[in-house]
């Protein structure tokens, strides 16, 4: 009788941490590849931009690219890819950048371009940056509603 106790110990015991183990699994998702940007996130300078699950804060900062006086359109979908919304991202073409996120991280214009993959400065052009009509080269301020970022690159 007594060994029949251990035994049913040991498989309550087992049947026990494979649920735990279950659980913790699906609680991760499918872990195939086309869903691996769900979890994904972005490291953009000293913050990550992590994937949107909130919009309590919720800012638009706007942002024109000039070269040689010409328009440059930013593009769409930026900080978008199947399964993630980024918190920084872009939905048209219209030079709005969405911050969204469940708090106000602080993010600055760096970040948007770490995440875009886009430096700053281009080969071949100066760079005239104004933030608000101020002019500014470090791209580190702080993105706040209302925002107007204008890049203009000249060729040298």
């Amino acid at each position: 009788m007594k060994g029949s106790k251990v035994i049913t110990l040991i498989i309550v015991g087992v049947t026990a941490v494979s649920l735990v183990g279950l659980s913790g699994l699906f609680s991760l998702g499918p872990s195939n590849s086309a869903n691996q940007g769900q979890n994904q996130q972005t490291e953009s300078g000293n913050k990550r931009v992590p994937c949107l699950v909130s919009e309590v804060f919720h800012i638009h900062p706007h942002l024109q690219i000039l070269v040689d006086g010409k328009e440059e359109l930013v593009p769409a979908n930026i900080g978008i890819i199947p399964g993630c919304t980024y918190e920084l991202h872009t939905h048209a073409t219209d030079g709005i950048i969405h911050v969204e996120s469940a708090v106000d991280r602080g993010y600055v214009f760096a970040d948007f371009l770490s995440l875009w993959k886009k430096p700053l400065l281009r080969e071949g052009y100066t760079l005239k940056m104004t933030v608000d009509g101020e002019k500014s080269l470090n791209p580190n301020f702080i993105l706040k509603d209302g925002q107007k970022i204008l890049l203009e690159y000249n060729k040298i």
